[in-house]
């Protein structure tokens, strides 16, 4: 099951419809494997970054349905996976809707990551924070 592994690091650079295609036959043909813990992980994962890639594109509805797709298939024990939606959802927030609690949202997603001792995760996290928070502005030309 490397498809899923490979997956998890390239959903978020593909084109919208790229990732639409890939989602809609992969979720269809992986539904068994939500059982298997580490691959409902991955899974997750997946439709997280993936999410994150429809933010980043100004895409709304579509990314508003991969959070929601997370959202009612979490359960108790899905830890990583729940972080993964919390923040998913904050940039959502920030993005479109509200830009305070958003931002405060994967803050504090980004703190979890760091409490539970997980840097590479955290400063994964803190880079999109970064990129999708920072207002560049322009130099003026003289």
């Amino acid at each position: 099951m490397n498809y899923p592994f490979f997956l998890s690091f390239v959903i978020e650079q593909l084109s919208s419809v790229m990732r639409a295609s890939i989602l809609k036959d992969f979720l269809k043909n992986n539904v068994h494997y939500m059982s298997v813990p580490k691959y409902r992980e991955k899974i997750f994962q997946i439709i997280c970054r993936a999410a994150v890639g429809e933010i980043h594109h100004g895409n709304r509805e579509i990314s508003q349905k991969l959070i929601e797709n997370v959202e009612i298939r979490l359960n108790i024990k899905d830890v990583f996976p729940r972080c993964m939606y919390l923040f998913t959802k904050g940039l959502w927030n920030y993005k479109f809707g509200e830009q305070t609690s958003g931002k405060q949202e994967m803050e504090d997603t980004i703190a979890v990551y760091k409490t539970l001792g997980n840097d590479v995760l955290a400063d994964y996290y803190q880079e999109i924070y970064k990129q999708e928070t920072k207002v560049f502005k322009k130099k003026n030309k003289k």
